[in-house]
């Protein structure tokens, strides 16, 4: 059906930094949403070794529905069509040798 959950859009005022993890700015306000996004994916092995990583073109498009009640900005605004497109590397070997268990 596609990918689904919840989702966190956050209003912050970059004027006045907060320390969290790093600095970020001043949360002034956040809208919760249940997100669902139907649509396709798509992947293609550009490269292809037996004992290093393959290479991999992919893709994606979805639409981005966003239900939930908002305190600022209108539901509409959260939702839209998503395209993706990237490479993603699987399957790294690093050809060490690791020792064997003494028993």
């Amino acid at each position: 059906m596609g990918i689904r959950g919840f989702s966190q859009v956050r209003l912050g005022d970059n004027a006045i930094k907060e320390k969290r993890h790093k600095y970020a700015p001043k949360e002034i306000s956040s809208n919760y949403f249940y997100t669902l996004e139907p649509g396709s994916s798509f992947s293609y092995k550009f490269i292809s070794n037996n004992r290093n990583a393959d290479f991999w073109l992919t893709a994606c498009a979805n639409y981005r529905f966003v239900f939930g009640n908002t305190k600022y900005g209108i539901t509409k605004e959260f939702s839209d069509y998503l395209f993706g497109i990237g490479i993603s590397i699987i399957g790294v070997d690093d050809d060490k040798e690791y020792p064997k268990n003494k028993e």
